[in-house]
């Protein structure tokens, strides 16, 4: 079953509101502590891309061809991060945390080739490569649970995700071609941006705490992180042809693109933004954070 993003601003933006109210409250009551952790994340629920190549051969007589479509499974949940959090216990086995710099970045890198031969000989060879960067700042409260045993402690939280999440795309086609009266060679590139948007996610995670030393302590976690972006709008914000830039060149349907849940195929034309359906990128992931905690006022 599926939560309306729109219900769920409305139950999680209080409950992290009042988690930090709650903080800054107990600032007075002496329990506060920060927890500067950095770590590794992996990829999971994954999306599926499709990387298109085509391979062409005509003579007068047949045309072969031979197509290859291929889906590829890409997240921006993979690689480095760096999160703080900022803590106050409620009694010995209870606290609420705010996680106030949450950051998750990645890249995702497309790749399709079409090799056209023609029956005397004239080639042309199209290769395209595309980059998407997906980026994601946000906060997270939880609530811990932990226990004590022997000079370890051990802990389980959970909590909301509200993340600022958005997109960056960047593109180069270079084409080869041997017919006459052709550009024997052509190089258009562009940068698209995607409108960032506010989702809602959820993590959970589990840890081992060790004291170090007076008011400081050390820490590994394992944390799952459940968040996707759904963009809802595309722009392109510069287009090169051979080294020159050509933006003006371009029609409104070819510089913006609207996400939406249907579209018929009249709703596309020149003087208006390109339509196409919805889809999701996930920035979940599971993977292991190291750090410290140290108690500010004790």
């Amino acid at each position: 079953m599926h939560i309306k993003t729109s219900i769920m601003r409305k139950i999680f933006l209080p409950i992290t509101i009042i988690s930090f109210l709650f903080i800054i409250n107990t600032i007075s009551a002496q329990k506060l502590y920060i927890k500067p952790a950095f770590g590794y994340s992996f990829g999971v629920h994954k999306t599926f891309l499709s990387v298109y190549n085509l391979y062409s051969e005509m003579s007068p007589d047949t045309t072969i061809n031979s197509e290859y479509l291929t889906a590829k499974e890409v997240s921006f949940g993979n690689g480095f991060n760096f999160e703080v959090a900022l803590g106050t216990h409620i009694n010995d086995n209870m606290a609420i945390e705010l996680i106030g710099f949450l950051h998750q970045s990645g890249e995702i890198e497309l790749e399709s080739k079409e090799e056209l031969i023609f029956y005397k000989g004239y080639r042309v060879s199209i290769n395209d490569k595309i980059l998407i960067e997906g980026f994601m700042y946000g906060i997270n409260p939880n609530l811990l649970y932990s226990l004590d045993k022997e000079k370890m402690k051990y802990y389980l939280k959970a909590g909301p995700i509200l993340g600022m999440l958005s997109m960056k795309e960047t593109g180069e086609m270079k084409i080869f071609n041997t017919i006459p009266g052709y550009y024997r060679s052509e190089i258009s590139s562009f940068k698209a941006e995607y409108k960032k948007q506010l989702n809602i996610g959820i993590s959970v995670s589990c840890g081992a705490e060790i004291r170090l030393m007076n008011n400081v302590y050390g820490f590994v976690e394992l944390k799952y992180e459940n968040i996707r972006y759904i963009p809802l709008e595309r722009e392109v914000v510069e287009y090169k042809f051979n080294d020159k830039m050509e933006l003006s060149s371009l029609t409104t349907s070819e510089i913006f693109t609207e996400y939406v849940d249907s579209y018929a195929s009249a709703d596309n034309t020149e003087n208006s933004p390109t339509k196409r359906l919805k889809s999701s990128y996930s920035f979940s992931s599971i993977g292991f954070l190291c750090g410290i905690r140290i108690n500010i006022l004790n």
